[in-house]
């Protein structure tokens, strides 16, 4: 065989086996595309995984509610209608009223329980001790009433004797008299004729005249 025949041979040759690779090498690629078809189709089908949604902002939370206003109280019902007051008790009967009280005293003399010498013109008074005998007495005016003691120890006053104290009457029908042994004056004007003792005032010796109409 000549060189030529050789060449053309193995051109021959490499042109089958290179048919031959080519097909070899075809199918693998086929079957990628295959695969790749296959993948595709899978791919196809699978489909892109759509993008996770944005997931939804949580709700707001509802405003809480305004509490409710409490509910006014009910009005208290109304009291009972008050009862009746009792009847006021009736006011006790008014004490007597006390007894009038005494006349006043007079040198100690009281006119209703003074000696009644309204029948005599001329009555006499003593001095016993320290003290007038009678020492009250009563009289009608005009009458001359006489006074007989030691004038020197127990000088004789017209006027009264207050809590043991002597006070002199100037307008006293009885003048002072401070010597002798009697002594008479008359009393002419109705009233009241005080005297002391300006010694023994204080000791009880005073009296007096009630010279009556």
């Amino acid at each position: 065989m000549n060189q030529r025949t050789l060449v053309l041979l193995c051109a021959a040759f490499s042109s089958v086996a290179f048919v031959a690779c080519g097909d070899t090498e075809e199918q693998p690629t086929t079957s990628t595309s295959s695969s790749s078809s296959s993948s595709g189709s899978s791919s196809s089908s699978s489909g892109m995984g759509g993008e996770g949604g944005i997931a939804g902002g949580g709700g707001m939370g509802g405003a809480g509610g305004t509490a409710g206003a409490g509910g006014t109280g009910g009005a208290g019902e109304a009291g009972g209608a008050g009862g009746m007051g009792g009847a006021g008790g009736m006011g006790g009967a008014g004490g007597s009223g006390g007894s009038g009280g005494g006349a006043m005293l007079i040198n100690g003399c009281d006119q209703s329980t003074a000696e009644d010498f309204t029948g005599m013109a001329t009555p006499t008074v003593q001095f016993v001790g320290l003290s007038y005998s009678p020492a009250c007495m009563r009289v009608k005016a005009g009458a001359t009433v006489t006074f007989e003691g030691n004038f020197a120890s127990h000088p004789l006053e017209g006027g009264t004797v207050t809590d043991g104290i002597p006070m002199s009457d100037p307008n006293s029908p009885i003048t002072k008299t401070n010597t002798g042994m009697s002594a008479s004056f008359k009393l002419s004007n109705e009233g009241v004729v005080p005297y002391y003792c300006t010694f023994h005032a204080a000791s009880g010796m005073k009296g007096a005249i009630f010279v009556e109409p």
